[in-house]
C-alpha cells in the first residue's frame, strides 16, 4: 500500500536542482549599463551645450527673450534624451528583475 518513491531524498538536502538557470536577458546587464552611460554623457553635453549657447547669445546681444527660448529648447532636448535612454535601461533591468524571480518553464523559483 505504501508507495516507494524513486528517488528518496536524504535530510537537509533539497529537491530542486543545483544547476543554474540561465536568463533570457544574459547581455541585457551590459546594455542596461551602456544606456546608464549614454544617459549620463547626454546630461553633460547637454549642460556644456547649455551654456555655451547661452554665452554665444550673450556674445552676440541677444535680447533676454531669445536667451531664454533657446536655453529652453536646449535644456528641453538634454532632458528629453536622457529621459529616453534611463528609461529603456530601467525596461532592460525590470525585465532582468522579473526574468531572475521566474526559472525557464515559467514556474516560480522559492527565494531563501
Amino acid at each position: 500500500m505504501a508507495r516507494v518513491r524513486e528517488h528518496p531524498v536524504l535530510i537537509g538536502q533539497s529537491t530542486e536542482s543545483t544547476k543554474p538557470i540561465k536568463p533570457a536577458f544574459q547581455g541585457a546587464i551590459t546594455v542596461s549599463a551602456v544606456m546608464k552611460i549614454f544617459a549620463i554623457a547626454w546630461i553633460i553635453l547637454g549642460i556644456y551645450s547649455v551654456s555655451k549657447t547661452h554665452q554665444s547669445l550673450v556674445d552676440n546681444g541677444a535680447s533676454s527673450g531669445t536667451i531664454s527660448n533657446a536655453v529652453l529648447i536646449e535644456i528641453a532636448i538634454t532632458a528629453l534624451g536622457a529621459a529616453s535612454f534611463g528609461f529603456f535601461a530601467c525596461v532592460l533591468d525590470l525585465l532582468m528583475a522579473i526574468e531572475s524571480n521566474t526559472s525557464t518553464d515559467g514556474a516560480r523559483r522559492r527565494t531563501l
